[in-house]
């Protein structure tokens, strides 16, 4: 399954999820704002879910883009 479909079908078991009761939705773990959205690590497990604010969220994905891109590379954090 591509990453794009893994994306779409973790988010739509955590929607259905959070309406059935079966997953509570949290403040963002960093700022503690209420307008927060889950983030997947690993979306072949689409219950495990960090809660994030949007601009943590994007953040963190800034974070994982980075890495991966030193893993790649094998070069330095831009932002050293």
């Amino acid at each position: 399954m591509s990453t794009l479909k893994q994306k779409r079908l973790a988010g739509s078991i955590v929607n259905l999820a959070r309406q059935l009761g079966l997953l509570v939705q949290y403040p963002c773990e960093v700022c503690g704002s209420i307008l927060s959205v889950a983030h997947h690590q690993d979306y072949d497990q689409p219950l495990e879910v960090t809660w994030l604010c949007q601009s943590h969220h994007q953040l963190r994905h800034g974070q994982i883009m980075e890495e991966a891109r030193r893993k790649l590379f094998g070069q330095k954090s831009a932002r050293s």
